[in-house]
């Protein structure tokens, strides 16, 4: 994965006093080969840049293991575990 930051359909997020719209998506993830899962993590942010949400979320051996050469696959897959849509 070249770009590790996405657009993303807009969604309202947040937790306490910081909640907003977010935009885009950044993710963190590392694959190593020969693993069952993959860990990843990942940031919500507005429009202006101000982080609205941080989690952590795990790609299956399931899920994990029909990626092929497609990075945009992987990329939705962990989009969707985060609840959001990549917009492409």
């Amino acid at each position: 994965m070249t770009n590790n930051v996405y657009n993303i359909q807009p969604i309202q997020v947040g937790t306490g006093l910081t909640t907003g719209t977010a935009t885009t998506i950044g993710f963190l993830a590392s694959y190593v080969p020969f693993e069952t899962s993959m860990p990843f993590s990942y940031t919500l942010t507005s429009a202006d840049g101000q982080t609205l949400y941080m989690g952590e979320g795990v790609v299956d051996e399931t899920l994990l293991s029909m990626w092929g050469e497609d990075d945009k696959y992987i990329i939705n897959v962990m989009a969707t575990i985060v609840g959001v849509i990549v917009i492409w």
